[in-house]
């Protein structure tokens, strides 16, 4: 197989109402800017978020439909929700997603990554992943392995602000 045939791209799964929600669920005091890598500002999302079962309902979607092509996936651990906030700008640099104890992660490295993209009323923040280009639509996942053929990025955002969630999940083997 080729490696983008690995990649699943998901449209609909979550609706237009709830992508609103989320985004509009935060204030500036509960953002976190990170390095020179990327500028993007997260805020991580557990339980405790009002709209974290229908995130959760969403990202078993994926897993769903995932499987349909890719029957081995079981997800033995999740991280946290990440929701991902774009301004102007806004980029992440190249990289690959097989970090160790991240956030919330345990004794374990990631297998699959997963995002969710809340809206695209921007211009720019391209998502690449494998050489693949994608420009998403609002409520549309992807989902690939966390592994050394799928670098990724966000290209930089022209206009307006881009918002996705990120979560990964080690697998059952």
């Amino acid at each position: 197989m080729k490696t983008e045939e690995f990649i699943g791209y998901y449209e609909g799964i979550i609706p237009h109402v709830l992508c609103r929600d989320i985004i509009n669920c935060g204030t500036d005091e509960t953002w976190e800017k990170r390095g020179d890598y990327l500028r993007i500002k997260e805020v991580h999302s557990s339980d405790d978020n009002i709209y974290y079962n229908d995130i959760k309902v969403a990202f078993e979607d994926i897993l769903k439909k995932y499987s349909e092509s890719y029957p081995f996936v079981g997800v033995h651990h999740i991280t946290a929700f990440r929701i991902n906030r774009y301004l102007k700008n806004g980029f992440m640099a190249k990289h690959l997603d097989n970090v160790y104890r991240s956030r919330d992660q345990q004794e374990e490295y990631p297998q699959v990554s997963v995002l969710l993209f809340l809206n695209n009323d921007y211009k720019g923040g391209e998502f690449v992943v494998a050489d693949q280009v994608y420009q998403p639509e609002e409520g549309s996942a992807i989902i690939f392995p966390s592994n050394s053929k799928f670098p990724h990025e966000v290209k930089p955002v022209i206009e307006g602000t881009r918002w996705s969630m990120w979560q990964c999940w080690s697998l059952y083997l």
